[in-house]
């Protein structure tokens, strides 16, 4: 897509994830109540059963001791999200990491095939 303005590209991308972020809102928010009418005799849906029948697996590529990795692990947990953590060595990173992302830093987010870098972006902060 071309934009014309500079800056352009970032309100778009900014306005973008804010209209998923209410998506994935409104889903939490309804999802056990409408699995409450579908199935009425189920145990209660708690956000993590909600989260494995409704979404598919996070994973996340860490290093133990990196902080940004543990802002973005504490960020989904706030958001009551799992996610599978792989623990890279940043001293002898992997090649199938490396072609995941040429910069080789942690963390990066894998959702349904897409990556998202930068620990701020993962967030959701804003700068």
């Amino acid at each position: 897509m071309q934009f014309a303005h500079e800056g352009s590209q970032e309100i778009h991308a900014s306005l973008q994830k804010q209209t998923i972020d209410k998506s994935i809102q409104t889903l939490s928010n309804s999802a056990p109540a409408l699995l409450d009418l579908a199935m009425p005799d189920r145990p209660l849906v708690g956000d993590n059963e909600t989260q494995e029948l409704f979404m598919p697996p996070i994973e996340l590529f860490v290093a133990q001791l990196c902080p940004y990795a543990h802002r973005v692990r504490l960020a989904l947990a706030e958001k009551g999200l799992q996610a599978t953590e792989i623990e890279i060595d940043l001293r002898n990173k992997p090649a199938w990491f490396l072609k995941l992302t040429p910069t080789g830093k942690v963390p990066l987010l894998r959702h349904q095939g897409q990556y998202v870098r930068e620990s701020s972006i993962i967030c959701g902060i804003s700068r």
